[in-house]
C-alpha cells in the first residue's frame, strides 16, 4: 500500500481537472513507454503493456473512508473487478489498484486482503467475513458485493489478492509534481501540471468523441511533456538581473590575464574596453550558474544559442574578410569584435541584454572557440 501526504496544494481541485484525469496523467508519465493508458475503458483508469497484461485502476475521492470493512465503495470495486474482468485468476489483469483520495486509514478486512499470499491468508479472511455476517449486514446495501467475493473459488479470491494494489494520496497531482520538481523552479511546476493534464484530457475527449478508445501510448505522451518543459524553462523565468560586479573583482580578474583579455590585447583593445568585457564575462557566468542552482537551466538549453552566436561570428568574419582584406590584421579583428558587440540575438524567444550577449561571446574567445584577430591560435600560443 502507497499512501503519500500533500506538500503542496494546487489551486483549485486538482487544477481543475477530475480525479481520473490526474490518475491518467500520473499513469502517462509513470509507465513503461510501451505502454497504453486509457481512461473509462476498461476501468477508470487502464494501462495495457506490450507482453499482453492490463492494470485496473479505480479512482475513489471520499470524505468518508472508502476502506472500511462494510464500505460499499471498497466491496463494489472487488465486485466489478470479479464480474467484468474474471476470472481473475487466468485474465490478463497482472495488477489491480484501489486509488483513493484523500488518504484513510484501511480497515481490518482490506489489510488483511492486500496481505494475503497464500490460500490459508484467504481462508481466514472469508472466515472472519462469515463471521461478522449477521441478518442485519445481509439487508445492506453492501452485502450483494460481499457476497460475490464470498461466492468466488478460493483460487480466484487468492489472485485478486495477490494482484490487489492500494494507493492513498492526499494531493493526486503531487506524483506528477515529484517528477519535475528535482529540476525545474517551483515557478514552473504549476505550469507543467497544468499542460500535462490539459494534454491528457484533451486527447482522451477527442478520442471518445469520435468513438474511439480513449488511450494514448505513453512514450508518445512523456516526450511531448517533455518539449514543453524544454520550451518553458528558459524563455518566460530566467532573469538577468545580477548587478554589475565590484570593481575589486573585476581588476582581479582582469591583472589574471584571462584568454579573453589576451585576446582583446591582441587587437589593441583598451583598458576601459577590457574592464567592460571583463564585467560582461562574470556577470554572464552568474546569471547560468544562478539558474543552474534554481533548477531553470536544463542541460543542453542554451546549445542552439550558442550556435547561432558561433555562426553569427563565422559568417561577420567572413564578411570582413572579403570586404574589408585591406585592413591590417589587428584593425580587421578589432572591427569584427565591434560588430558582434551590436548583435542582437534572442535567446528562445526572449530579448537578452547586451551584457549577456558580450559575455557569451567572451567565453567562446576564453575557450579558444572563436579569436577576434585572424592568427589568434598562433599568437597565443
Amino acid at each position: 500500500m502507497s499512501t503519500k501526504s500533500a506538500k503542496h496544494s494546487a489551486v483549485g481541485p486538482y487544477l481543475g481537472f477530475g480525479i481520473q484525469t490526474v490518475r491518467l496523467c500520473a499513469r502517462l508519465l509513470t509507465e513503461p513507454r510501451s505502454a497504453t493508458v486509457y481512461v473509462e475503458h476498461d476501468d477508470d483508469v487502464s494501462v495495457h503493456y506490450e507482453n499482453g497484461t492490463t492494470l485496473l485502476e479505480q479512482t475513489k475521492r471520499k470524505a468518508g473512508n472508502p476502506l472500511t470493512d462494510w464500505s460499499a465503495d471498497l466491496w463494489k470495486t472487488i465486485h466489478n473487478w470479479l464480474e467484468d474482468h474474471g476470472p481473475i485468476s487466468t485474465g490478463p489483469a497482472s495488477k489491480l489498484c484501489l486509488f483513493v483520495t484523500p488518504v484513510h486509514p484501511p480497515g481490518p478486512w482490506a489489510q488483511a486482503l492486500l496481505a494475503a499470499k497464500t490460500a490459508s491468508d484467504i481462508a481466514t479472511l472469508v472466515a472472519d467475513i462469515q463471521k461478522g455476517m449477521t441478518s442485519a449486514r445481509k439487508k445492506s446495501p453492501t452485502y450483494p458485493f460481499v457476497k460475490r467475493f464470498l461466492d468466488a473459488t478460493s483460487e480466484e479470491q487468492l489472485a485478486l489478492a495477490v494482484r490487489f494494489q492500494l494507493i492513498c494520496q492526499a494531493e493526486p497531482t503531487e506524483m506528477i509534481r515529484e517528477l519535475y520538481a528535482p529540476s525545474v523552479s517551483a515557478l514552473l511546476l504549476d505550469k507543467i501540471v497544468a499542460y500535462a493534464l490539459g494534454e491528457a484530457k484533451h486527447r482522451t475527449d477527442r478520442l471518445l468523441e469520435l468513438g474511439k478508445p480513449g488511450g494514448i501510448n505513453a512514450g508518445d505522451f512523456q516526450d511531448l511533456i517533455r518539449l514543453f518543459v524544454q520550451s518553458i524553462n528558459l524563455p518566460a523565468y530566467f532573469d538577468f538581473d545580477s548587478a554589475p560586479p565590484p570593481v575589486d573583482e573585476i581588476n582581479a580578474a582582469l591583472s589574471s590575464k584571462p584568454v579573453f583579455i589576451r585576446q582583446l590585447e591582441l587587437i589593441d583593445v583598451g583598458k576601459n574596453q577590457q574592464l567592460n568585457a571583463v564585467s560582461d564575462y562574470l556577470r554572464t557566468v552568474a546569471n547560468k550558474t544562478k539558474w543552474g542552482a534554481e533548477g531553470i537551466l536544463l542541460p543542453q538549453s542554451l546549445d542552439e544559442w550558442d550556435a547561432n552566436l558561433l555562426s553569427r561570428h563565422a559568417a561577420i568574419c567572413e564578411g570582413f574578410e572579403a570586404t574589408h582584406g585591406h585592413l591590417d590584421e589587428v584593425k580587421r579583428g578589432a572591427a569584427i569584435y565591434a560588430e558582434c558587440r551590436k548583435l542582437s540575438v534572442a535567446l528562445q524567444g526572449k530579448t537578452v541584454p547586451d551584457h549577456f550577449t558580450h559575455g557569451c561571446f567572451n567565453e567562446f574567445s576564453d575557450g579558444k572557440q572563436i579569436g577576434w584577430h585572424p592568427n589568434f591560435n598562433d599568437l597565443l600560443d
